[in-house]
């Protein structure tokens, strides 16, 4: 079995019609209907039979199938860390879906330590080595590795009467208006965690720009749901107060490998995040 017969096999699979098939592929009809012939006599199974919707797979049909969707993925992985290596540059692509506050300034000091290595930086983990997300504890992945853990707190302006109490009760929140950051999947998880079982407050605001949150907590628009970590270290404003929840929730920021390959620089560009994560959770510890 040639790699090229795999190639035009998955397409007429993908296609469920030889026509459609070989236009993609830019080959002939006849061309392409032979190879098929030739595929199936070398495999001694048909791999296609024809109904009214066109070519359908049989039961030996998807197993190659199968076994197709595996290998390709595999031999484009190593297509693409073959030309990076000829190339003399490395590429890190990197989902970023959580936490681009605390980590923008470690790809920076990363850059400056390795700089013939390069990042690309996706909102979807298709194709990427690293996938970093935040999640609770429930959502946690098995193979997750965790960089921080970092507490929930309610954040509130040194004018609303609440910043006086150190521990809040959930139930007392729930009649408070909230500033909501729209778009954070993260952030509506948390929500849902802390206000399980009852109503929901009400949002007396909206926006996608966590540091606008942060203004109109301080000008006593509403309160906020922070991340105590993330809000410290990115700069917290004076007239804003964070104050325990009860059950002291907690986020995780977590790292995923997903590639098939892992050069020299992926291994150093892991451990060199959970150094700065480790400092960091020295730095702010989870409140007791």
């Amino acid at each position: 079995m040639e790699l090229s017969q795999l190639r035009e096999f998955a397409a007429v699979a993908r296609c469920g019609n030889m026509t459609k098939a070989a236009q993609q592929l830019s080959i002939a009809q006849p061309s392409l209907s032979k190879s098929i012939r030739h595929l199936e006599d070398e495999l001694g199974a048909k791999l296609f039979f024809r109904s009214s919707r066109g070519m359908d797979l049989t039961h030996e049909g998807e197993i190659l199938l199968q076994a197709a969707e595996e290998v390709f993925p595999l031999l484009d992985g190593a297509a693409r860390e073959i030309r990076r290596s000829a190339d003399g540059r490395t590429r890190i692509r990197v989902c970023l879906k959580s936490a681009a506050d605390l980590i923008s300034g470690m790809f920076t000091a990363f850059a400056v330590k390795r700089p013939q290595v390069l990042f690309d930086i996706a909102d979807a983990p298709e194709n990427c080595e690293v996938l970093i997300d935040s999640c609770v504890a429930s959502e946690l992945p098995s193979d997750a590795v965790v960089l921080l853990t970092e507490e929930i707190c309610l954040a509130v302006s040194r004018d609303n009467p609440l910043s006086s109490r150190s521990l809040i009760p959930v139930q007392r929140l729930r009649s408070e208006p909230f500033i909501d950051l729209t778009g954070s999947d993260s952030y509506r998880e948390f929500f849902r965690q802390i206000f399980a079982g009852g109503p929901m407050p009400l949002t007396c605001a909206r926006t996608v720009s966590y540091q606008l949150m942060k203004e109109f907590a301080a000008l006593d628009m509403g309160v906020a749901l922070a991340a105590s970590v993330n809000w410290n270290a990115s700069g917290a404003p004076a007239n804003v107060k964070l104050v325990s929840i009860e059950g002291r929730p907690c986020r995780y920021i977590y790292l995923q490998e997903r590639g098939k390959y892992r050069p020299e620089c992926l291994t150093e560009f892991v451990d060199f995040l959970k150094d700065s994560f480790t400092a960091m959770q020295i730095k702010h510890p989870v409140r007791k």
